[in-house]
Protein backbone atom coordinates (compact mmCIF):
# COMPACT_ATOMS: atom_id res chain seq x y z
CA UNK A 1 0.00 0.00 0.00
CA UNK A 2 1.79 3.17 -1.03
CA UNK A 3 1.13 6.50 1.25
CA UNK A 4 2.97 9.31 2.83
CA UNK A 5 1.73 11.43 5.79
CA UNK A 6 0.55 15.42 5.54
CA UNK A 7 1.65 17.70 8.00
CA UNK A 8 -1.41 16.10 10.38
CA UNK A 9 -0.12 13.41 10.33
CA UNK A 10 -2.87 11.96 7.84
CA UNK A 11 -2.21 9.08 5.86
CA UNK A 12 -2.35 10.25 2.06
CA UNK A 13 -3.02 6.90 -0.07
CA UNK A 14 -2.48 7.09 -3.51
CA UNK A 15 -3.69 5.58 -6.94
CA UNK A 16 -6.61 2.77 -6.84
CA UNK A 17 -5.29 1.79 -2.94
CA UNK A 18 -7.15 5.05 -1.87
CA UNK A 19 -10.30 4.53 -3.72
CA UNK A 20 -9.96 0.95 -2.43
CA UNK A 21 -9.28 2.10 0.99
CA UNK A 22 -11.99 4.93 1.14
CA UNK A 23 -14.91 2.14 -0.16
CA UNK A 24 -13.50 -0.03 2.95
CA UNK A 25 -13.18 1.94 5.54
CA UNK A 26 -17.21 3.61 4.49
CA UNK A 27 -18.33 -0.34 4.82
CA UNK A 28 -16.53 -0.50 7.88
CA UNK A 29 -18.11 2.51 9.80
CA UNK A 30 -21.24 1.11 8.32
CA UNK A 31 -21.19 -2.12 10.41
CA UNK A 32 -18.52 -1.49 13.00
CA UNK A 33 -20.00 -1.65 16.31
CA UNK A 34 -18.88 1.69 19.02
CA UNK A 35 -19.49 2.86 21.81
CA UNK A 36 -18.36 5.49 24.21
CA UNK A 37 -18.11 5.31 27.71
CA UNK A 38 -16.32 8.32 29.89
CA UNK A 39 -12.90 8.47 27.92
CA UNK A 40 -12.92 4.60 27.04
CA UNK A 41 -14.23 4.14 23.36
CA UNK A 42 -14.27 0.90 21.91
CA UNK A 43 -15.11 -0.24 18.17
CA UNK A 44 -15.63 -3.71 17.28
CA UNK A 45 -16.20 -6.21 14.27
CA UNK A 46 -16.95 -9.69 13.61
CA UNK A 47 -14.84 -11.08 12.13
CA UNK A 48 -17.15 -12.63 9.21
CA UNK A 49 -18.11 -8.77 9.05
CA UNK A 50 -14.26 -7.87 8.30
CA UNK A 51 -13.85 -10.51 5.74
CA UNK A 52 -16.88 -9.79 4.07
CA UNK A 53 -16.65 -6.00 3.71
CA UNK A 54 -12.53 -6.62 2.18
CA UNK A 55 -14.28 -8.39 -0.57
CA UNK A 56 -16.57 -5.79 -1.34
CA UNK A 57 -14.34 -3.73 -1.50
CA UNK A 58 -12.21 -5.16 -3.59
CA UNK A 59 -9.40 -6.94 -1.77
CA UNK A 60 -8.82 -10.37 -2.58
CA UNK A 61 -9.11 -12.58 0.48
CA UNK A 62 -7.38 -15.94 0.28
CA UNK A 63 -9.66 -19.18 0.26
CA UNK A 64 -7.48 -20.10 3.64
CA UNK A 65 -8.72 -17.11 5.14
CA UNK A 66 -12.37 -17.65 4.34
CA UNK A 67 -12.34 -20.82 5.86
CA UNK A 68 -10.65 -19.90 9.14
CA UNK A 69 -12.94 -16.55 9.48
CA UNK A 70 -16.56 -18.21 8.98
CA UNK A 71 -16.04 -21.05 11.46
CA UNK A 72 -18.82 -21.52 13.52
CA UNK A 73 -18.77 -19.54 16.37
CA UNK A 74 -16.48 -16.98 14.59
CA UNK A 75 -15.09 -14.46 16.96
CA UNK A 76 -15.28 -10.56 17.42
CA UNK A 77 -12.00 -8.25 16.93
CA UNK A 78 -12.21 -4.85 18.59
CA UNK A 79 -9.87 -1.82 20.14
CA UNK A 80 -10.69 -0.20 23.19
CA UNK A 81 -8.95 3.18 22.79
CA UNK A 82 -8.07 5.20 26.61
CA UNK A 83 -8.49 8.94 26.02
CA UNK A 84 -7.82 10.51 22.53
CA UNK A 85 -6.38 8.18 19.76
CA UNK A 86 -3.92 10.34 18.53
CA UNK A 87 -2.35 9.29 22.52
CA UNK A 88 -1.87 5.54 21.22
CA UNK A 89 -3.15 4.14 24.95
CA UNK A 90 -5.33 0.99 23.82
CA UNK A 91 -5.89 -2.49 24.02
CA UNK A 92 -6.37 -4.53 21.35
CA UNK A 93 -8.68 -7.72 21.08
CA UNK A 94 -8.09 -10.31 18.73
CA UNK A 95 -10.05 -13.12 18.24
CA UNK A 96 -8.93 -16.79 18.03
CA UNK A 97 -9.77 -17.36 14.30
CA UNK A 98 -8.56 -14.06 13.48
CA UNK A 99 -4.88 -14.85 15.10
CA UNK A 100 -5.45 -18.33 13.27
CA UNK A 101 -5.78 -16.17 10.09
CA UNK A 102 -2.92 -14.17 10.71
CA UNK A 103 -0.57 -17.35 11.69
CA UNK A 104 -1.64 -19.45 8.96
CA UNK A 105 -2.59 -17.47 5.57
CA UNK A 106 -0.15 -15.67 3.81
CA UNK A 107 -2.21 -12.78 3.39
CA UNK A 108 -2.70 -12.39 7.34
CA UNK A 109 -1.06 -9.24 7.97
CA UNK A 110 -2.79 -7.75 5.36
CA UNK A 111 -6.21 -8.37 7.17
CA UNK A 112 -4.83 -7.17 10.15
CA UNK A 113 -3.56 -4.24 8.42
CA UNK A 114 -7.11 -3.07 6.67
CA UNK A 115 -8.52 -3.96 10.20
CA UNK A 116 -5.96 -1.88 12.21
CA UNK A 117 -6.48 1.09 9.45
CA UNK A 118 -10.41 1.31 10.06
CA UNK A 119 -9.75 1.24 14.10
CA UNK A 120 -7.44 4.03 14.04
CA UNK A 121 -9.59 6.24 11.49
CA UNK A 122 -7.14 9.11 10.37
CA UNK A 123 -4.21 7.93 12.56
CA UNK A 124 -2.57 5.26 10.54
CA UNK A 125 -0.06 5.10 13.51
CA UNK A 126 -0.10 1.59 13.41
CA UNK A 127 2.70 1.19 10.84
CA UNK A 128 3.37 -1.43 9.37
CA UNK A 129 6.41 -2.34 11.31
CA UNK A 130 4.38 -2.74 14.34
CA UNK A 131 1.85 -4.90 12.79
CA UNK A 132 4.74 -6.99 11.47
CA UNK A 133 6.02 -7.51 15.01
CA UNK A 134 2.26 -8.10 16.78
CA UNK A 135 1.84 -11.14 13.78
CA UNK A 136 5.98 -12.54 14.07
CA UNK A 137 4.70 -12.60 17.63
CA UNK A 138 1.20 -14.40 17.05
CA UNK A 139 3.19 -16.98 14.52
CA UNK A 140 5.68 -17.80 17.26
CA UNK A 141 3.07 -19.36 20.01
CA UNK A 142 0.16 -21.94 20.13
CA UNK A 143 -3.12 -20.73 19.48
CA UNK A 144 -5.78 -21.95 22.15
CA UNK A 145 -7.92 -18.43 22.98
CA UNK A 146 -7.57 -14.66 21.59
CA UNK A 147 -5.03 -12.51 22.85
CA UNK A 148 -5.27 -8.81 24.59
CA UNK A 149 -2.56 -6.55 23.04
CA UNK A 150 -1.42 -3.60 25.28
CA UNK A 151 0.12 -0.54 24.14
CA UNK A 152 0.54 2.72 26.35
CA UNK A 153 1.80 5.96 24.15
CA UNK A 154 1.89 3.52 21.05
CA UNK A 155 4.34 1.52 22.86
CA UNK A 156 3.55 -2.19 22.55
CA UNK A 157 3.45 -2.79 26.71
CA UNK A 158 2.85 -6.39 26.63
CA UNK A 159 -0.31 -9.12 25.94
CA UNK A 160 -1.98 -11.48 27.69
CA UNK A 161 -5.05 -14.60 26.88
CA UNK A 162 -8.26 -13.66 26.86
Amino acid sequence: MLCYFNENNEALFLGSEAEKLKEFHQQMNEVMITKQEGNQETAMISDADLVRILEKSGYKVSTEIKKIMFQRGTGVTKIVWYGTRKNGNYNLYLSKSMLQAIKYAQSGINVLSAAMSAFSGNLFIFTRGMIRATVNMIRANAIIHGKVFYSRAWIPRGSGNQ
